[in-house]
């Protein structure tokens, strides 16, 4: 059995991908296949596209920075993951595609209530506010603190963890300038 996914094989715009087929093999020892139901389209990805990040992937490589999808099949030592359960991972690489393998710590529970394409977009924003709020600036409740941001998704979210943790807050807001390019770029 064949599936696909998409390709950056050299540097460069939407152009510079294309879609390849690759045998579906079983999963390997500590692994789990993936059917992706929802992959990000996320500015990581353009920026990795064109050799722009901070530490772009070699080239060729496939692009996808979170899925969310359902458990297809497990390899050997998995313990708590079961085929036909619904999960999100932040791939970072990888989520163009038709299936992903992963690790089972890789995963996330999502309820089958829930829309992939409406909650792919989530995990990356999430991990972000997440990591700024508790790993990078370590706030605990009754703390002040300034959010700097761009009234973006991630500011949406970090306002939602704010309300869960009892923080005052105050927001500099500074527009994203080049948005309709990277837009028009992707």
């Amino acid at each position: 059995m064949k599936y696909k996914n998409i390709c950056v094989p050299e540097r460069g715009g939407p152009e510079a991908m294309q879609i390849v087929e690759n045998d579906l093999r079983p999963p390997m020892n500590g692994e789990i296949r993936v059917k992706v139901f929802a992959a990000s389209v996320s500015l990581p990805d353009v920026e990795a596209r064109y050799g722009r990040s901070p530490f772009p992937p070699k080239v060729p490589f496939v692009p996808g920075y979170s899925i969310v999808g359902e458990v297809d099949a497990v390899g050997e030592d998995i313990e708590d993951t079961a085929v036909g359960a619904w999960v999100a991972a932040l791939t970072v690489y990888g989520g163009y595609s038709e299936y992903v393998y992963l690790k089972e710590e890789q995963l996330i529970p999502v309820p089958k209530t829930i829309n992939p394409v409406e909650a792919v977009p989530l995990i990356l924003n999430y991990i972000v506010a997440y990591q700024s709020m508790h790993r990078s600036a370590q706030v605990e409740a009754g703390d002040k603190a300034l959010i700097i941001s761009t009234l973006d998704l991630h500011a949406n979210i970090s306002e939602r963890m704010v309300e869960q943790t009892n923080l005052l807050i105050g927001y500099l807001t500074n527009p994203h300038v080049d948005m309709w390019q990277r837009g028009e770029e992707a």
